[in-house]
C-alpha cells in the first residue's frame, strides 16, 4: 500500500503526558494502546540514507509490517511518500521493494538501530494523536529516549493539525520536533548530520491566483526557517543560525510587500514574533560576521598586534553569551506557537483568492524597482544613511524577484537575481562594517579599564583596516550599480 505521509511532532517531557491528554481538544476522544517495536535496515555506510530512502520493519501486536520512505519535505509540517507491505516476518523482503529503491544496497543491509514505542492513540475527526513513549537503541547499545505527540493527518486541511497542536500547547509545555525518529536514530548510530539548509528555488503553479502564490511562498520560508532549527539548537551551528535567519528575513520582506493580501490582524501578530525571534538570532549572526569576517581577516593581515587577540577574545566570549540566548529562543513556548501559527497561516485557504499572480507579481516587481532606482540615484555621492536605505530596497526587490520569477516564462531572472545579489553584497560589507563599529564601540566601553585603551586602539585598526578595503572596491560597485540600471526586467 502506498501513499503519502502528513505528521507534525511536539516534544514533551513525559510528565506532560497526563495534562496534554486531558486537553479540552481531545475531550471524549478514545483511546488506544500498543507497543511498536521497529527495526531499521541500511548498509553499514549509509548507503540508503545518502539516497534519501528509509527502509524499516515494525511489528505491531503479530503483525509486520515492511515500509519504505522517500525523503521528507518541510520540517514543521512533514510530508513524505511512504510504501508498506505486509511481511510474514521480521527480515526486510527484497523482492518487495519498490522498482526505485538503491539495488546495491539490497544486498548489503543490515539493522542500524531500532525503536521501541509505547503509542498511546487517540483520533480527533481526521488527525491521529499518537503518545508516544520509548527509546532509540542501536546495535552497540546506546540509547536515546523518545516522548513526543506526533499528529497525522489522515482526513482533512492541514491547518486543522497546527490548529490541534496549539490546542494542546495550552494544556502543558511543549516544543516543536523537527527530526524523524528515522534522523534521530541515523545520529545515534554515528551517521553524519545533515549541514545547513539553505532556501531551494520555488516553483510557483502557473495560473495560480495571488493568495495561492502568496501561501506558497509563506510555506516555502516556514521550511526553511525550521528545517535549520535542530541544527541551530542542538549544535549552535553558525550556519544553521544564519539560514533561520535569512528565512526570517524572506518571511518579514514578504509580510511587507504583500500586506494588501494578507488578513491584516493576523500577518500582524505574526511580523511581531517574527521580529522577536530576527532580533535574537540577528545578534548571535552579527557577533559570528564581526568574528569571522571582519576580526579573523584584519588579524590575518596584522599577526603581531596582540590588541586585536584581545579583542577577539572578547568578542568571542560575548558571541558564547548570544548564542545561549538564541537556544533559549528557540525552546521557548513563544517560538512554538510561533511556528504552529505561522503553520495555521499559511494553511488557511479563506484569503487565498485574488487576480493572477503574474500580474500582481509584475506590479510589484515594477514599484520596488523604481523604487531602488530612485534611491539610488547619484550613486557615488550617497552617505552611509542612503546607502542603507538602498540596501533594504535591493533586498526587498531581490527576495520578490527570487519567489516569483517561477511565474514568468524567460531564462532572465537568475542572471538579473545575480545582478541584485552582487550589487547587495557589496552594500551589506559596509553595513556589516557599520555593525561591527557599533559593537565594538559598545564592548570597548564595558570593558576593564585596563583593557579599554588597547581595546579601543586595536578596534580602530580593524574598523580602519576594512574601510581602506571598502575604498578601494568602490569602482566596482558603481559599476554594479549601473549594470543593475541598465538590466532589463525579466517580468515585462
Amino acid at each position: 500500500m502506498s501513499g503519502s505521509e502528513i505528521e507534525l511532532k511536539l516534544r514533551v517531557e513525559p510528565e506532560s503526558f497526563g495534562r496534554l491528554s486531558k486537553a479540552a481538544a481531545l475531550r471524549g476522544a478514545a483511546s488506544t494502546r500498543r507497543t511498536l517495536e521497529t527495526v531499521y535496515f541500511d548498509t553499514a555506510d549509509f548507503a540508503l540514507r545518502r539516497a534519501g530512502a528509509v527502509l524499516r520493519v515494525r511489528r505491531d501486536g503479530t503483525r509486520y509490517v515492511q515500509t519504505v520512505k522517500s525523503r521528507g519535505r518541510g520540517a514543521a509540517l512533514q510530508r513524505r511518500e511512504e510504501i508498506e507491505t505486509p511481511l510474514a516476518g521480521a527480515l526486510p523482503d527484497l523482492a518487495r521493494l519498490p522498482r526505485e529503491f538503491p539495488v546495491t544496497a539490497a544486498e548489503k543491509l543490515e539493522p542500524v538501530f531500532t525503536t521501541r514505542i509505547d503509542r498511546v492513540v487517540r483520533k480527533v475527526e481526521g488527525i491521529e494523536v499518537a503518545f508516544d513513549t520509548g527509546e532509540i537503541r542501536t546495535p552497540h547499545g546506546v540509547i536515546e529516549r523518545i516522548s513526543e505527540v506526533e499528529f497525522e493527518l489522515k482526513s482533512g486541511s492541514p491547518r486543522d493539525v497546527f490548529v490541534l497542536a496549539l490546542a494542546l500547547a495550552d494544556s502543558a509545555p511543549v516544543a516543536l520536533e523537527t527530526r524523524t525518529k528515522s534522523e534521530r536514530g541515523y545520529l545515534l548510530a554515528g551517521a553524519e548530520g545533515a549541514g545547513a539548509t539553505s532556501a531551494e528555488p520555488l516553483a510557483l503553479e502557473k495560473g495560480a491566483s495571488t493568495g495561492e502564490a502568496v501561501a506558497a511562498i509563506l510555506r516555502h520560508c516556514l521550511d526553511h526557517l525550521t528545517a535549520n532549527q535542530a541544527l541551530a539548537y542542538e549544535t549552535g551551528d553558525a550556519a544553521g543560525v544564519h539560514q533561520m535567519r535569512v528565512a526570517l528575513r524572506r518571511f518579514r520582506s514578504v509580510l511587507g510587500l504583500l500586506s494588501s493580501v494578507l488578513p491584516r490582524e493576523e500577518s500582524g501578530r505574526l511580523a511581531a514574533d517574527a521580529k522577536w525571534l530576527a532580533g535574537i538570532l540577528g545578534a548571535a549572526r552579527d557577533l559570528d560576521v564581526l568574528l569571522d569576517q571582519t576580526i579573523a581577516p584584519a588579524r590575518s593581515a596584522l599577526p603581531d598586534d596582540g590588541g586585536i587577540g584581545s579583542l577577539a577574545t572578547a568578542v568571542a566570549a560575548s558571541r558564547e553569551k548570544a548564542f545561549r540566548a538564541m537556544r533559549r529562543a528557540i525552546a521557548s513556548a513563544r517560538y512554538t506557537r510561533f511556528v504552529l501559527r505561522f503553520g495555521a497561516f499559511v494553511e488557511d485557504s479563506a484569503w487565498q483568492s485574488g487576480e493572477d499572480a503574474a500580474a500582481f507579481a509584475a506590479r510589484l516587481l515594477d514599484k520596488r524597482a523604481a523604487k531602488a532606482k530612485r534611491l539610488g540615484k547619484k550613486f557615488r555621492k550617497l552617505d552611509p544613511e542612503r546607502r542603507h536605505e538602498l540596501r533594504i530596497a535591493l533586498k526587498k526587490l531581490r527576495y520578490a524577484a527570487e519567489l516569483f520569477a517561477s511565474l514568468f516564462q524567460t531564462a532572465r531572472p537568475r542572471k538579473y537575481v545575480k545582478r541584485l545579489a552582487a550589487l547587495q553584497n557589496g552594500l551589506g560589507r559596509a553595513s556589516d562594517l557599520e555593525t561591527a563599529r557599533r559593537i565594538l564601540g559598545d564592548l570597548v566601553a564595558a570593558s576593564p579599564e585596563a583593557e579599554r585603551v588597547e581595546r579601543a586602539a586595536a578596534a580602530g585598526r580593524v574598523i580602519g583596516w576594512h574601510a581602506h578595503a571598502l575604498a578601494l572596491a568602490e569602482d566596482e560597485m558603481e559599476d554594479e550599480w549601473r549594470a543593475f540600471v541598465a538590466a532589463r526586467p525579466f517580468w515585462v
